[in-house]
């Protein structure tokens, strides 16, 4: 048939006057879609589609005619894609293109009276992906952003504020926005929408339909954002309000299988955040799965374009029952709807994701069926999936690799390493999920703020145990220790590499982008309904645009990558330690059928700074073992404040009370069990240096993190011998960072410089013992320290001071306060306010580089962020550039605090040591009963010395070395 291309524009009135416009249910669709075929002459409607598509091609290039036409058939597109047209990407593509480039204006445009606006367009999606629970994954990216830019070039069309078509056009709007923010993992983005759909809900002059619309997306939303925060209460608090505003929303409304669907797979999810994932359903036994014939005619009988919704939640909903029920019926049911899925689904980033789905499924089925034929189905459907997606910068690249190396794991575990076919199958498995953890590094940097960074990489650490694990089991240690310190730590490195990004960006010759990045930095951006604090003010937009300027480029190797053995090494024999330690504790769950993880036990793989990495398996180094479990039931000592500094007489010394007494005694026991399981064969593993103990920086994965290592003991003959006799010990959160600390240069200033020397004592006037013992280090061993107390220790005077220094020791005598579910997750509290974590580590790169920072207060090195993230006071200085900082790991009593603090100094000052082995000194001197004090030491410190208890280990053990 010959084209007609005024068509279209005949077939827009025709729409115009029908009233077929606005919000849609499937009643209007459908009459949507028999007006278009009919007036097409048509008789389906991707026929339709077509043949609307070639009268446009025949229109000439360049007309402002074509342009027209170009914006009414791509308004019309999603709608009909909903009925069943199949439109390619390359075909929406150009229809967006050509929208956008010619003139806005020219005397074909007034027919845009006549026709829907793209306001339209995004309803109709804001409808149809309202219930999404995962992640818009039944929207495809490119058609949200091209939507999204068509309506902010006609955001006129939605009228004046204050109407309600107004009000509508902004509701989609943000919609649409906080879709892109999920599909590009954007968690900034996110927060800031879900704020802006909270203030548009409250719009009155907003129709009720779209409120009610809007109320559901708003409860998934949370739920969301309550899942990265792994919050159950949140997320069930979320999941009770999205399951009340489902009911007040029409059941016919487009989107309705979708917030169904939704609900269905949200129960386990909640447990699974709730519980550990083998115990994740063990309330969800009421679980009845809707028969899956019933299923496949409910899809049967909605519009074409939700056919694929429909099975996808049933399927998902299913696979996730299935998996923590081990039942191989349901699973399979799960396979058999995700393949109609992809029938039923357009090519695209879309169908990818389903095919991800299908893969990870195949993956599970096969193992606990022992199926060879459905593994090589799993590890095709996942090879292909990884393959055709667009590589690390797409945020499900992370996940569908992580799951094709666990695929190929059990593939070489079932033909065993001693086939070629095995062999190469698992050197495939530590490749790819190498790669994936590569990947997880990319979806951190690109958050903007410690939270989002923190909730993205949640999953990171975790996989780099699994993976590890395949590299200890097949001797590939040199690969181990790339995996374990990939997942280590990923908001600490984001945070020292976003100081260099400009750098790389120039070295790289992207000017303006560095020039951008300078700019922007500086900028706070505002807190997002109090989930995070306010980031540097580098937007996720922006670190998209600079991972990809980058990519591909030498320069991201120093973002992306971890360091190679030669650069450990090198760094371990700078900073003149013997040996790096990763603790791996043992896997708890011993493998659930689905995932083989090499090992079980647990582990020290050990990196001398001279030979090769090695193992040693620690059978009993477990998370769950007795001690530390009930170590962190009972809690820390809590610390003897002492009363304020001006009182003429200390308040007479209070006996623990019962709780307290509990802690320390639960404190003990886990040192002990720390010496006699793990320390008692690490030590003798060590390289035994000539002269002296060795000196050992630790990486304890997990919640080993805890355990204060160096205090371990074992007894022989009624005494305690502990850890820290044996060897000096230090603590860093990954290899990437200790590299970057070893790297900076001595500042100008040492310990010993007294003009190089920032001494904060008792800046609130409740820390007795603290105040004492930073007015005792100032007269005695810092003389011409600058001295800083309630009257003028505040955040801006030690900010200060760490940005003008190049050397130097700050001593930090204050409270320290851990709270992880604030947006701040730990702080000092100094004169008239606090300095955060995040102050440190979200600034620009202004901070100069203190040799040694001491954090004489409590909680100072226990991380806010998760066991693996290691984000704390502590380590915010090494990022902030600090060599060396003094953390403590519990609420420290004061008055031994006092003593030990002194005494570091001391070591410090007299015996020109460094602060490693200053601090280890203070401790042997605290540990000995026949300690003395040294000369000079004032005497309201000298009276208490021999009232310290050695064998008490909260007065002691409490204190770590980080750094050099």
């Amino acid at each position: 048939m010959p084209g007609r291309p005024n068509r279209v524009d005949e077939l827009m009135l025709k729409i115009h006057e029908s009233g077929l416009t606005g919000l849609m249910d499937p009643e209007r669709l459908s009459r949507l879609a028999a007006l278009i075929r009919a007036h097409m002459e048509c008789a389906t409607i991707d026929d339709a589609f077509h043949r609307l598509y070639e009268d446009w091609l025949e229109l000439p290039q360049g007309s402002a005619h074509r342009r027209v036409q170009a914006t009414n058939i791509a308004q019309l597109v999603p709608l009909m894609r909903m009925q069943g047209a199949r439109v390619t990407p390359e075909q929406d593509r150009r229809l967006r293109a050509a929208a956008a480039s010619e003139p806005e204006t020219g005397p074909e445009v007034a027919t845009a009276d006549t026709t829907p606006s793209p306001m339209w367009d995004l309803i109709s999606l804001a409808n149809q992906g309202a219930g999404d629970g995962f992640g818009t994954a039944t929207v495809d990216r490119a058609q949200l952003e091209a939507a999204r830019l068509d309506m902010e070039r006609n955001r006129a069309a939605a009228g004046p504020p204050g109407t309600a078509r107004h009000a509508t056009f902004e509701v989609g709007y943000a919609t649409l926005v906080s879709y892109l923010a999920q599909l590009d993992n954007a968690g900034d983005d996110f927060d800031r929408s879900v704020v802006e759909l909270k203030r548009l809900r409250a719009l009155p002059e907003l129709p009720d339909q779209s409120r009610r619309l809007l109320d559901v997306r708003i409860a998934i939303c949370e739920a969301q954002q309550a899942q990265a925060r792994h919050d159950p209460a949140a997320l069930a608090a979320a999941t009770e309000r999205l399951s009340s505003a489902m009911t007040l929303v029409d059941g016919a409304e487009v989107g309705r299988e979708d917030m169904n669907g939704f609900l269905a797979a949200n129960r386990p999810l909640l447990a699974s955040v709730a519980r550990p994932a083998t115990e994740y359903l063990d309330d969800a036994t009421d679980f009845v799965p809707e028969p899956i014939a019933e299923v496949r005619r409910r899809a049967a009988r909605e519009l074409p374009g939700a056919q694929a919704v429909i099975l996808v939640h049933a399927a998902y909903a299913r696979a996730m029952h299935g998996v923590g029920r081990r039942d191989a019926l349901m699973l399979a049911e799960a396979v058999e709807l995700l393949e109609e899925t992809l029938e039923a689904s357009e090519e695209g980033a879309t169908r990818l994701h389903f095919l991800c789905l299908l893969g990870g499924i195949q993956h599970f089925l096969a193992v606990l069926k022992e199926d060879a034929a459905l593994l090589d189905q799993s590890v095709s459907c996942l090879a292909r999936a990884v393959r055709l997606l667009d590589g690390p910068q797409d945020p499900a690249w992370a996940q569908a690799a992580a799951a094709l190396g666990r695929a190929y794991r059990s593939r070489g575990d079932a033909a065993g390493a001693d086939s070629r076919y095995g062999l190469a199958n698992l050197a495939a498995s530590r490749r790819v999920g190498l790669q994936a953890l590569q990947a997880f590094t990319w979806s951190v940097l690109l958050q903007s703020g410690t939270a989002h960074a923190t909730a993205s990489g949640a999953q990171a650490a975790g996989e780099a145990i699994a993976i590890a694990r395949w590299c200890v089991a097949d001797e590939a240690y040199e690969d181990a220790v790339r995996a374990l310190d990939a997942g280590r730590g990923l908001v600490l490195h984001a945070a020292t590499v976003s100081r260099t990004v400009p750098t790389l960006l120039d070295a790289a010759g992207h000017d303006a982008l560095a020039a951008e990045w300078r700019r922007v930095g500086a900028v706070e951006q505002p807190i997002a309904d109090g989930f995070s604090a306010p980031s540097t003010g580098v937007p996720s937009e922006l670190r998209r645009r600079v991972l990809a300027a980058l990519n591909g480029t030498p320069y991201a190797r120093r973002l992306l990558e971890v360091p190679p053995l030669a650069e450990i090494t090198a760094a371990l024999d700078r900073i003149h330690a013997d040996a790096l330690v990763y603790l791996i504790p043992a896997d708890e769950h011993g493998g659930d059928g689905s995932d083989s993880l090499g090992i079980t036990h647990g582990a020290a793989l050990i990196v001398p700074a001279k030979g090769s990495p090695h193992v040693l398996e620690l059978s009993e180094l477990r998370t769950v073992a007795p001690a530390l479990t009930a170590y962190q039931a009972a809690g820390s000592p809590g610390r003897d404040a002492g009363g304020p500094i001006d009182e003429p007489t200390p308040p007479p010394a209070a006996p623990p009370p019962h709780t307290s007494r509990q802690a320390r005694a639960a404190l003990d026991r886990l040192c002990a069990w720390a010496g006699e399981s793990v320390m008692a064969e690490l030590l003798p593993a060590l390289p035994r240096p000539l002269g002296r103990v060795p000196s050992v920086v630790l990486v304890p994965m997990g919640q080993l993190g805890l355990v204060p290592w160096h205090a371990a003991y074992t007894l022989a003959n009624g005494k305690r011998r502990y850890a820290t006799h044996d060897a000096q010990f230090s603590s860093i959160p990954s290899a990437r960072l200790l590299c970057e600390v070893a790297g900076r240069e001595t500042g100008t200033g040492t310990a010993g410089r007294a003009d190089d020397v920032l001494i904060v004592g008792d800046p609130t006037r409740n820390l007795r013992h603290a105040g004492e013992e930073a007015r005792a280090i100032h007269s005695v061993l810092h003389p011409r320290a600058r001295f800083l107390d309630h009257r003028d220790g505040t955040p801006a005077e030690v900010l200060a001071w760490l940005a003008r220094t190049a050397g130097g020791t700050l001593h930090l005598a204050c409270h320290g306060t851990v709270d992880p579910d604030g947006p701040r997750t730990a702080w000092l509290s100094l004169a008239r306010g606090d300095l955060a974590a995040e102050d440190l580590t979200e600034r620009p790169g202004t901070h100069g580089g203190p040799d040694l920072v001491v954090l004489a207060a409590c909680l100072t090195n226990v991380s806010g962020r998760g066991y693996d993230e290691a984000y704390s006071l502590a380590t915010a200085f090494l990022v902030a550039g600090a060599r060396s900082v003094l953390g403590s790991l519990w609420p420290v009593p004061d008055d031994a605090t006092s003593l030990l603090m002194y005494m570091t100094h001391h070591y410090l000052k007299e015996q020109r040591q460094t602060p490693g082995q200053a601090l280890r000194s203070a401790q042997l001197w605290m540990i000995n009963d026949g300690r003395t004090a040294p000369p000079g030491m004032p005497a309201d410190l000298a009276a208490r010395v021999r009232g310290i208890d050695g064998e008490d280990l909260a007065g002691w053990a409490g204190f770590t070395h980080l750094g050099w």
